[in-house]
């Protein structure tokens, strides 16, 4: 155990998967705790599908945990692909696990305009920016805003 750790740690997490794979089938809190382990390090290698596979050994909290990590990690390889209708429905259903954080949102921000939503990504983007404003909550807010009252041709 004290191996996967220490590997995990030393951003090595496919070594550590396999350190933890070999106790997560022990009974009790050992087992558990390799499946937690082997869940992280599953999420670091990109397997969100096997990062999910292990956490069904564990219990709530760290199910939940685990579950939100994995549809942030869909959300932003849907985003990555183009696809922002799977983003928003992985970042909508993150946002019934856990509260959504910054980077999420405006990664939803962006996924809205992308989608031609423009009026909804305008909003959030005014939020952020009220809350916190940053360059990219600033570009978005200006870019939604542009699409939201540009003339329509005919």
């Amino acid at each position: 155990m004290l191996e996967g750790w220490c590997l995990l740690d030393a951003d090595r997490p496919a070594e550590a998967a396999g350190a933890f794979a070999a106790l997560a089938a022990q009974p009790g809190k050992a087992g558990e705790e390799a499946a937690y382990g082997l869940a992280l390090a599953r999420l670091r290698t990109g397997e969100p599908a096997r990062a999910s596979e292990a956490a069904a050994a564990l219990g709530a909290d760290r199910r939940k945990e685990i579950d939100a990590a994995v549809l942030a990690q869909q959300a932003s390889a849907a985003f990555d692909r183009g696809d922002y209708a799977a983003t928003l429905d992985s970042l909508d259903r993150r946002s019934r696990l856990v509260t959504p954080s910054r980077d999420l949102e405006v990664l939803g921000a962006w996924a809205l305009l992308k989608a031609g939503r423009t009026r909804e990504s305008m909003a959030l983007f005014g939020r952020l920016d009220r809350e916190q404003s940053t360059r990219d909550t600033r570009i978005g807010f200006a870019e939604a805003s542009k699409l939201t009252y540009m003339p329509r041709e005919r």
